[in-house]
């Protein structure tokens, strides 16, 4: 299996900032001088980003960020649902201590993170703070798939998710000014990385399964309220 290069990480990285929306041009040379890499090296991680679903060429156009229809998503949605809870499993066969501190090591974060919304004393959580969450819930995701020890499981994981989160489809987490339990998230990626760690492959399993599912959900909601909203702002334009 082929390995990522510099130039796409260094994209992927550009594009999970938020640095793009989707239905934005990706300019070959614009991304050149911001990434510090040759416009080959652009070229070639936009063909391989083309070739993962995450951007779309238009002849005679150019390069443009995808947007998600509902049937993309349904699917994404249904690769992790197939694939990840059995990751979790095989994770607690697998796992290195090195790993399991770093699982531990997101949860530290997450907890971080709820202690300085608590004592902000807002009622919502901000952009930023969404945005550090999503973070982080994707590198616990991919940690586990890593140590399922499985390359393939990992790299199509890898994609679904990173195409979820540049699609603002993070199924867990709320839109801006929603409520969000951040002490239950964060018990959950707590509940999994121990489940791991004492070997525990079924229970592993479940709780990864009842994630995604619930996940799959709440996405599939959240496109749904995003496209009403869309259709009623537009309906208001043209009356």
């Amino acid at each position: 299996m082929l390995s990522d290069s510099p130039g796409y990480l260094r994209l992927r990285r550009e594009l999970m900032n938020g640095s793009y929306v989707p239905g934005q041009r990706m300019s070959s040379r614009a991304l050149a001088a911001k990434l510090g890499i040759t416009r080959p090296e652009v070229r070639n991680a936009l063909r391989q980003m083309a070739r993962e679903g995450v951007v779309k060429p238009v002849p005679q156009s150019g390069v443009y960020l995808r947007h998600a229809t509902r049937d993309h998503m349904e699917h994404i949605c249904e690769m992790r649902e197939a694939i990840e809870p059995n990751a979790a499993k095989w994770a607690a066969k697998r796992i290195t201590p090195q790993q399991i501190r770093a699982l531990y090591g997101v949860c530290d974060e997450l907890h971080k993170i709820e202690l300085e919304f608590r004592a902000s004393g807002k009622p919502f959580p901000s952009k930023q703070t969404l945005r550090r969450i999503s973070r982080l819930d994707l590198r616990f995701h991919l940690l586990v798939i890593r140590a399922a020890g499985n390359p393939l499981a990992y790299r199509t994981i890898r994609n679904f998710q990173v195409l979820a989160t540049l699609f603002g489809l993070d199924g867990e987490l709320p839109g801006p000014r929603q409520e969000i339990d951040l002490g239950a998230y964060r018990r959950w990626h707590t509940g999994m990385a121990r489940a791991i760690e004492r070997r525990d492959g079924q229970a592993a399993k479940a709780l990864m399964e009842q994630h995604v599912i619930q996940g799959k959900e709440l996405a599939l909601k959240k496109y749904d309220e995003m496209n009403r909203a869309t259709s009623t702002k537009v309906q208001v334009q043209v009356n």
